[in-house]
Order: C-alpha cells, then sequence, then structure tokens
C-alpha cells in the first residue's frame, strides 16, 4: 500500500475517532463523565501519548537513517562506476567491448531503478543482472600482454568486484524497514488519543476544526515515513543525478 493511501486511511481514522466521540459525548450515561472517570482516561491516554511520542521519533529516525544511507550508497555506486571506465580507458583500445557493457549496464540501472512514470521500479532486474555479468567475463578476459596493461586489468578486477557487491547491498536495501504491523499499531495508538481528545473537548465548530488540521497534520507524518521507507519508490526517492552523472562521463 501506498504512502498516499495509509496517510488518507490513518486521516480518516484519526478525524473519525475524534469527532464520533465527540459526537457521543452528550449521549454518554452519567457514570461516564464523572470528574473521577475523566481523570483516568487522562492518566490512561497520557502513558499511551508518551509511548507513541517515543515509537513515531524511532520511527522518523531509523527511516530517515536508512534513507540517507541509500543515497550515500548511491552516490559511491556512481563513484565506483566512473572509476572503472577511467580505468578501462587507461588500458586502451582492448577494453572497448567492456567499456561497451559497462555503459549499456548503466543506462539499463538508471532505466529501471528510476523508471518513467506508469512504470514500477525493478532492483533486481535480470537483464541489468546479466549486462554486469557480461561486463565482468570481459574484465577478466582482458589480454595482459605489458605490465602496464597488466596493473590496469587487475585493478578493474578489483573495480568490478566492488560494482557487483555495492549493487547487491542496494538490491537489499531496497526493501521496506517499516513493518505494516508497527504502523497499524500506532495508528491505532493515535486513534485512542484522538478519541480522548474529543472525549474532552468543549463541542463547537473551533474544536471541529482543530481535531481535522491535527489528523491531517499526524497522517502527514505517517504518509512521509511510509514514503521514505522506500528509498526508490513513491513520491520521495533517492535522486538518481549521481548515476546520470556517471552515464555521460562514460558517454563523454
Amino acid at each position: 500500500m501506498g504512502g498516499v493511501m495509509v496517510g488518507l486511511l490513518v486521516f480518516a481514522f484519526l478525524a473519525g475517532a475524534a469527532l464520533l466521540v465527540l459526537w457521543l459525548h452528550p449521549r454518554l450515561p452519567p457514570t461516564l463523565l464523572s470528574k473521577e472517570t475523566t481523570d483516568s482516561v487522562r492518566l490512561g491516554i497520557g502513558v499511551v501519548a508518551t509511548i507513541t511520542a517515543l515509537v513515531v521519533s524511532l520511527l522518523i529516525s531509523s527511516v530517515k537513517g536508512s534513507f540517507d544511507r541509500v543515497h550515500h550508497d548511491v552516490q559511491t555506486f556512481a563513484t565506483e562506476l566512473i572509476l572503472l571506465d577511467r580505468t578501462l580507458r587507461f588500458y586502451g583500445p582492448g577494453a572497448d567491448d567492456a567499456r561497451a557493457l559497462l555503459t549499456r549496464y548503466t543506462e539499463r540501472a538508471l532505466q529501471e531503478t528510476w523508471p518513467s512514470k506508469g512504470h514500477r521500479a525493478m532492483f533486481d532486474d535480470h537483464t541489468a543482472s546479466a549486462l554486469l555479468d557480461q561486463t565482468e567475463a570481459a574484465i577478466l578476459a582482458l589480454p595482459m600482454t605489458a605490465p602496464q596493461q597488466s596493473r590496469l586489468a587487475e585493478r578493474a578486477a578489483g573495480e568490478i568486484r566492488d560494482i557487483v557487491r555495492q549493487r547487491w547491498s542496494l538490491v537489499e536495501e531496497s526493501g521496506s524497514a517499516v513493518s505494516p504491523i508497527l504502523v497499524a499499531a500506532l495508528s491505532v495508538w493515535l486513534g485512542l488519543i484522538f478519541a480522548s481528545c474529543g472525549y474532552n473537548a468543549p463541542r463547537n465548530g473551533l474544536v471541529v476544526a482543530v481535531f481535522v488540521i491535527c489528523a491531517a497534520s499526524v497522517a502527514g507524518a505517517i504518509f512521509l515515513i511510509v514514503e521514505m521507507d522506500g528509498a526508490f519508490t513513491g513520491l520521495i526517492t533517492v535522486p538518481s543525478d549521481s548515476i546520470q552523472r556517471a552515464l555521460a562521463h562514460m558517454q563523454s
């Protein structure tokens, strides 16, 4: 489920919980409206609010850290692609086939990881994986007729291994780090908090407006958490600028 849909569902749930209790309050029996009952509700919800605040802060910190790590790894990946291309250039004409395969792989990775609108991002693309394997095979088959070529071929072999390792790290990091069960539990806790606000609030238009605005704000925070959890999907994604620059360097 996308971040927009999750945000809308959370907004409807929170606003509905607050407005429902606000509407039910005058219809509750007197025993449920006593000062002792109200104080007990506030005490219990205070504990829930504290736990919810801790969970939200941990989620935001975890998701932001994961997003930044993926962004850094993408930049590292692009740098490694450029370094390998430079090594193959220094090797000479004998590495032209390997360079062409590397360029094709970069184009494919860019196209499949950051697809055009209406297409789904593919992280473990078999075509891209095959192109990278062919690139590695071409590098390992480079002739070593001169000492300088031997050094460059060995360097290129090490660099292609680093690229393969970095690619699989990005494939593993492309998944979700936030459990849907945790998001659901967090939404329930937030719903209890909003319901308690409706229980204790006066009945007027301003209160209703504030509840709706607060529900939208909290739902927006959940939306951001869910969107940033998928570094290559949704409205908030890791930019492809570094890979585009790497491809431009290869094609220059």
